[in-house]
């Protein structure tokens, strides 16, 4: 399996970005690395690019939508969850999750302006990216167990 260059922004704005790679298994290869984002590009070469956004520029909320469709599921994500959102949801950026057993979607929701910044500062350095996700889920997650990351002046539940 490929190896994955896994890219985390502590701030969207920083130039500077933790990185480090994950085999096919899932396992971290090496010790994560703090670097400018123009330097992972030879890091990337012949490999999967995620980046990891901080959990708290991101919302994730299950929702009930009543179609199987996926691009009908995002047209309809933003007024399903209207009410639960605290901006406009023409602002947002909607993410759908894979259907869960009780028939609801895990809905992840951020802000244009981050996505639309993320992706262009990541296609100026020369990086195609394969996902981006909150840092949160690249938690490790053992059944009944908590997993909890101290970083600084952040807790990652």
């Amino acid at each position: 399996m490929t190896e994955t260059l896994v890219i985390r922004f502590s701030d969207p704005a920083d130039e500077r970005v933790e990185s480090f790679l994950i085999d096919g298994q899932g396992q971290r290869l090496g010790t994560p690395t703090v670097q400018n984002l123009a330097d992972c590009a030879e890091m990337a070469e012949g490999r999967r690019v995620i980046a990891l956004l901080p959990g708290e520029s991101v919302t994730l909320l299950d929702a009930h939508i009543p179609t199987r469709k996926y691009q009908r599921m995002l047209q309809a994500a933003p007024w399903v969850l209207e009410d639960q959102l605290a901006q406009n949801v023409e602002r947002l950026h909607f993410a759908i999750g894979p259907r869960q057993e009780d028939d609801r979607v895990r809905v992840a929701v951020a802000a244009h302006e981050c996505m639309q910044a993320l992706t262009e500062r990541c296609q100026k350095a020369g990086l195609l990216l394969a996902g981006i996700l909150p840092d949160f889920l690249a938690l490790p997650r053992n059944e009944n167990e908590w997993t909890l990351l101290i970083d600084g002046e952040r807790v990652l539940l």
